[in-house]
């Protein structure tokens, strides 16, 4: 039953990232509409998601039709690995960017890619690979997709992307050339620049490392719950 939900989680996780890039991409109203939207973290942690799940989907039919065990270890940790990157997408958009974006906040597009694409991986993790036994320094490779999009976002700012109305930055918080530049502090200010570029990467290495390790426990606690009662 457990694999036939996982199943159906997979096949609808890929679908709606497809419909949700298709939207974001042809929305003339978005405010992405003037560059190309694959250079946000949003929309490559979506592809990254959603093709895997359908990579997975394919890999778990066979399983099925040949009775061969492929979906093992390392599939398993690049999913865990993929669900975290999804989950910070969501995370960090409904607090952090949404609150300043007014309308434009809950388009379907945004919707979609923001909510309902993290939530079915999500739960699709809790599902099906909660119950696998990850080591406790598997959860640090969620800090993979995060340090290459860090590179990918600054080698885009020296290079003077357009990521959209003419900044050559994705985020405010990976913006070099904000008004504290990589180090400074401003408290006084209303606007988001408060802290450097630097102090936004710790902090958001920090929040990776926290949703990582709180998948991590919650399958430790489920594993610790299933040997007890299957002993008993």
């Amino acid at each position: 039953m457990k694999k036939i939900l996982s199943l159906v989680l997979k096949i609808l996780t890929f679908i709606f990232m497809v419909v949700g890039i298709i939207v974001r991409s042809l929305d003339k109203e978005s405010m992405l509409a003037d560059n190309n939207p694959l250079l946000y973290f949003t929309m490559q942690s979506n592809i990254w998601i959603g093709v895997y799940c359908l990579i997975l989907f394919v890999i778990m039919l066979i399983e099925i039709k040949t009775s061969r065990k492929i979906y093992g270890r390392v599939l398993k940790i690049i999913k865990f690995v993929f669900t975290v990157s999804i989950t910070i997408t969501g995370f960090i958009y409904t607090v952090a960017l949404a609150p300043g974006m007014g309308k434009d906040a809950w388009t379907f597009g945004n919707v979609v890619t923001h909510a309902v694409v993290p939530l079915l991986s999500i739960l699709d993790f809790l599902v099906y690979e909660v119950e696998y036994k990850y080591e406790k320094k598997e959860p640090l490779w969620s800090l993979v997709p995060p340090v290459y999009y860090f590179i990918f976002a600054s080698i885009g700012y020296l290079c003077n992307w357009d990521f959209g109305g003419g900044n050559n930055y994705p985020y405010f918080f990976l913006n070099w050339g904000s008004p504290v530049g990589a180090f400074g502090f401003d408290f006084n200010t209303d606007s988001p620049y408060f802290m450097g570029v630097f102090y936004w990467i710790i902090l958001l290495a920090l929040f990776v490392l926290s949703f990582a390790y709180t998948y991590y426990l919650i399958s430790m606690l489920i594993n610790k719950y299933k040997a007890k009662h299957l002993k008993s």
